[in-house]
């Protein structure tokens, strides 16, 4: 088994890491039942791969949503079932920082897949 693969299998995520995953892919702001659905599929995903998971038993998905959504309300906002990233606030700094590690993971991520198998078949 690949390094890569023990990671992923001891990854342990919360439902907040999830959502805003999904919420920086489609910034600056999204509806909050396509938050939902797609942090749903994130989350089955994650747990496909074996992924741990931080999510409340028997409680409704739009509400753990929105929960995390209350709880980082220095990020994020819910406006009329739109939820909105506060890049223009003043933790604008910590928004950018999830952003930029965000695409330098994808790059990263690029980069093994790709140059790795190059370097694999110039062997």
């Amino acid at each position: 088994m690949q390094n890569a693969d023990l990671q992923i299998e001891n990854l342990v995520l919360s439902s907040w890491s999830l959502a805003v995953a999904v919420l920086l892919q489609n910034q600056p702001s999204m509806d909050l039942d396509a938050l939902v659905e797609k942090t749903l599929w994130l989350k089955g995903l994650a747990q496909a791969f074996g992924g741990f998971l931080l999510w409340p038993d028997n409680e409704p998905a739009v509400e753990i949503v929105q929960s995390s959504i209350l709880l980082h309300s220095n990020l994020t906002n819910l406006v009329r079932d739109q939820v909105i990233l506060n890049v223009d606030s003043g933790d604008s700094e910590v928004v950018d920082e999830l952003i930029f590690r965000r695409e330098e993971k994808c790059f990263s991520s690029f980069c093994k897949t790709w140059c790795g198998r190059e370097k694999e078949d110039k062997q």
